[in-house]
């Protein structure tokens, strides 16, 4: 087994087991939160996918929490 096999592993048991995807990118180091949904986007609920990629995108994240505060 390879390092990066392990490092794989240890992503995808975090995001498995309900991890914050932003705690995983900080683990593995990435520079971006979208490296790691790209990777591993895979294993994170659908329904949070969206807000997960709007953290690089201030405005459409603004946006995403304009939606939490307005809706019921």
């Amino acid at each position: 087994m390879r390092l990066h096999d392990t490092r794989h592993t240890f992503a995808s048991l975090l995001l498995s087991n309900g991890e914050s995807p932003v705690y995983v990118k900080e683990q593995l180091g990435h520079s971006s939160i979208q490296i790691t949904v790209d990777i591993y986007g895979h294993l994170i609920p659908s329904s949070n996918r969206k807000a997960v990629n709007a953290l690089d995108n201030p405005q459409q994240s603004a946006t995403c929490q304009n939606r939490k505060t307005t809706t019921p």
